[in-house]
């Protein structure tokens, strides 16, 4: 509250009632000034909490002394007279009193931190964080932005957890680097790994329901899902149809009908109408596959749209029909989704072959599955290997086959990929 609005609410300057409350307010003493600002506000940083508590303790105990105040004329529940003077009065008051919530507000949001990220190998990285206002997933990001990392790589674990967290995964490491000789080690040791991921800090928790004074542990762990048989970037408009896997080029039908697409920070591919693009090399799908693709929303309504094929018709493993659920068409097994419910933007789907069923996931989340399970050799992309039919998937980018069944964790990996 500036100088001008306190005379006006407590009563002149050199009145009793003025002079108690600004000796209540401001020990040190107040300097007259204009404006909604605070006047003994400075842009030097506090390092000292004690001092800080202690103003706040002051500013408090002076907005309950005015409020403690005896107001005769407008105190009690009857009406108060109309006029414009007083309308006028209320409604300074009340952008006085919204003054010092923002005033308050801006306070708050510069509370800061610094906290101790400390890796399983010991390396500390130090970041400034807010505990209200950011979250675990905000500490992430400055902590990769730091390290050079993707955020989508850390795990943060709160203090106290580290003894037993690093004999866990000390173990986990060495029984994973000889499963063939160790099995049952491996297995506890993963046990015992995995209820360590119970104390995990959660993305959206905020930082502050976590005791930060000691520090975070940091792991990071690699979520490579090893054996790629197939890697479309689509972001050579030059050449949309090399294979980083092979080292190749694909061949095209109709390739008048493809569009390179960059929007969003994302390059990819426009299939329309009859374009099919024919793989270097075809890749045959085993017992277990994981394919793996971003696509562009809004997705409108459409007989078919097909990812993936042989040379025609024959094995369209990934295909979206009527927008109302993904599957395969060959074997006629479905998995019910509504994309036309998606966000506008790029979205990540993941199809993953586990011998005699296929899951799906719609950004990194599991959103359903069928029986029976496509095996076999695959030789196209976009589109019915024919290109007989204008069944074309539509925006791509970032096509990739790989000849294992990915885990939870890798396909959350593959969703946040940018």
């Amino acid at each position: 509250l500036d100088t001008s609005s306190l005379k006006e609410i407590v009563g002149p300057e050199g009145d009793v009632a003025y002079e108690d409350f600004i000796a209540t307010l401001f020990p040190d003493g107040v300097s007259a000034t204009s404006g909604s600002g605070d006047p003994h506000r400075n842009d030097t940083v506090r390092g000292d909490a004690t001092a800080v508590t202690a103003e706040l303790v002051r500013l408090r105990e002076g907005l309950q002394e005015l409020r403690r105040t005896s107001r005769p004329a407008l105190d009690g529940s009857g009406f108060v007279p109309m006029d414009p003077s007083i309308i006028q009065e209320f409604r300074r008051i009340i952008e006085e009193c919204q003054g010092l919530q923002h005033y308050s507000e801006q306070g708050m949001a510069r509370v800061g931190q610094q906290v101790e990220v400390r890796s399983m190998s010991g390396q500390v990285t130090v970041v400034t964080v807010n505990p209200e206002t950011d979250s675990v997933q905000e500490l992430k990001a400055k902590v990769a932005e730091i390290r050079g990392i993707k955020p989508f790589m850390l795990k943060l674990f709160p203090s106290g957890s580290e003894e037993i967290q690093a004999e866990a995964f000390e173990r986990y490491e060495a029984a994973k680097a000889a499963l063939s000789e160790a099995q049952q080690v491996y297995d506890k040791a993963a046990k015992e790994w995995a209820k360590m991921q119970d104390v995990q800090m959660l993305n959206a928790n905020m930082l502050s329901s976590y005791d930060l004074t000691k520090g975070i542990t940091l792991v990071v762990s690699d979520q490579t899902i090893e054996a790629e048989v197939l890697r479309f970037l689509f972001d050579n408009p030059e050449d949309l149809g090399f294979d980083s896997v092979s080292g190749k080029s694909g061949m095209w039908m109709n390739p008048e009908q493809k569009r390179p697409v960059e929007t969003q920070g994302r390059r990819g591919i426009d299939f329309q109408q009859f374009c099919v693009l024919q793989m270097p090399e075809p890749v045959v799908l085993g017992d277990s596959w994981t394919i793996s693709v971003w696509t562009l929303a809004p997705i409108t309504q459409k007989t078919w749209r097909n990812l993936i094929d042989d040379t025609g018709d024959n094995r369209i493993v990934v295909s979206i029909a009527e927008g109302r659920r993904i599957g395969d068409y060959n074997l006629d097994s479905w998995a019910d989704y509504d994309f036309g419910a998606l966000p506008a933007g790029w979205h990540h789907i993941a199809a993953v072959g586990r011998g005699d069923s296929v899951g799906y996931y719609i950004d990194g989340e599991p959103v359903g599955q069928h029986a029976q399970c496509s095996k076999g050799r695959l030789r196209t992309v976009g589109n019915r290997g024919d290109g007989h039919c204008p069944e074309s998937w539509g925006v791509m980018s970032d096509l990739r086959i790989f000849a294992r069944e990915a885990n939870s964790d890798q396909i959350r990996a593959l969703a946040q990929e940018m």
